[in-house]
């Protein structure tokens, strides 16, 4: 019983010494606001948001995506990627708060992860900030094997001649 006991806080006694050791308390800073030289335009938070209708669309759908402004509406600069790679520019300006984009289905030509990044251009202070959502376009592919449980190839109502049986 002895034996057992002492394992036991032998036991304890390392693995307080092993955790101890990666614990690091974290130091807290506190700021006090002053009045001196604030305007009441710098006071709050900018920032877009952005989401999109669909996160998967099928390669011929549009892609809705859909932004909202906190501070005031803006000119926006949209950047997409296909892919990690830089696909186009487009300008929006609609005058209000949020809006709607749509990439539509003839503006582009392949599947794959499209990123749409949207950015204020008519920022004046020289800030700027933006926001991002990803699309994922898929293709349905068909796979067809000849000979697998008696294929037939019809043209309209005619069977074709490369039908298998």
């Amino acid at each position: 019983m002895g034996k057992k006991l002492s394992s036991f806080f032998l036991c304890i006694i390392l693995l307080q010494a092993f955790f101890s050791s990666n614990i690091s308390l974290a130091a807290s800073n506190i700021y006090t606001a002053s009045s001196e030289n604030v305007s009441l335009d710098s006071i709050g938070v900018r920032s877009t948001h952005v989401w999109a209708d669909k996160s998967e669309v099928e390669f011929g759908e549009n892609i809705a995506i859909y932004y909202y402004f906190d501070d005031k509406p803006h000119t926006v600069k949209i950047d997409v990627y296909r892919n990690g790679q830089f696909y186009n520019t487009y300008y929006k300006y609609s005058g209000n708060m949020g809006d709607l984009f749509e990439l539509k289905s003839n503006q582009y030509s392949e599947d794959g992860t499209y990123r749409f990044v949207l950015s204020p251009i008519d920022i004046n202070d020289g800030e700027n900030y933006s926001a991002s959502v990803s699309v994922n376009v898929y293709q349905h592919r068909i796979i067809f094997i000849p000979g697998i449980m008696g294929t037939d190839l019809y043209s309209g109502e005619q069977e074709n001649l490369a039908s298998t049986r």
